[in-house]
């Protein structure tokens, strides 16, 4: 199978780039309003740069969906 590697500099590159510092940005999950604005409001940003890449979008969802499930844990004593 053959291998390849996004180019350092592309779209693609910093695409994930992007993601994996909102994922470190956001990966605390707090249970305020505060928390949620910003980490909805990077995501839409995120979401809104890249949207030229279906990729992209399923992974603001997924990560939406990671922080609503890790969220609804610890709030519950399971983390």
């Amino acid at each position: 199978m053959a291998v390849a590697k996004f180019l350092k500099g592309s779209e693609e590159y910093q695409m994930f780039v992007d993601y994996w510092a909102l994922v470190q940005r956001h990966y605390s999950v707090e249970d305020t309003d505060e928390y949620w604005k910003s980490a909805l409001a990077d995501l839409n940003k995120f979401d809104e740069k890249y949207s030229n890449y279906p990729l992209a979008q399923k992974l603001a969802l997924a990560y939406v969906d990671e922080l609503e499930e890790r969220g609804k844990n610890a709030r519950c004593g399971q983390n």
